[in-house]
């Protein structure tokens, strides 16, 4: 676990570390990594702005799922885009 240090306050408070696959249709892993925030929700919110970078310039179908787990591989979320036309 990593801790971070506030701008203005001075203030350290710990950074977890979560872990994202995006798969295929066929379950195989297309992409994975890792990424630190400071709580689920925000790294939910991070890993789905990845997924829409990524299926967007993979050319991915956009239903392409992302699996999020945290430090423990607990699964935390799985996230899909909807794209509407």
């Amino acid at each position: 676990m990593r801790y971070i240090c506030g701008d203005t306050t001075q203030l350290w408070w710990p950074m977890a570390r979560y872990n994202f696959k995006v798969r295929d249709e066929a379950k195989r892993i297309l992409a994975k990594s890792h990424i630190e925030e400071e709580d689920q929700l925000t790294a939910c919110r991070a890993v789905a702005m990845a997924l829409a970078t990524f299926a967007f310039n993979a050319k991915a179908p956009p239903s392409t799922p992302v699996e999020l787990e945290d430090s423990s591989g607990n699964r935390v979320a799985v996230i899909t885009l909807l794209v509407e036309t």
